[in-house]
């Protein structure tokens, strides 16, 4: 839980760790809902210290896509 939050958030997602540095780490989200993809959009945007290169990169995904079978 973040300190700045009264209430707390929960993003439920299911994924797994494509790779990771120190102070780095790329995870692939295989499972995450519209709701918790939204607050967690938000969340990465509010606590970057590069929100326009974030935003960059949220933008060059296709965000939340229908699961294939």
């Amino acid at each position: 839980m973040l300190s700045s939050f009264e209430n707390k958030l929960i993003i439920e997602t299911g994924g797994k760790t494509i790779s990771f540095e120190p102070g780095s780490i790329v995870v692939e989200f295989t499972q995450l809902g519209l709701v918790s993809y939204h607050h967690f959009r938000q969340l990465i945007l509010n606590y970057t210290d590069e929100p326009e290169n974030a935003e960059q990169v949220f933008s060059s995904h296709w965000g939340v896509r229908p699961r294939l079978h």
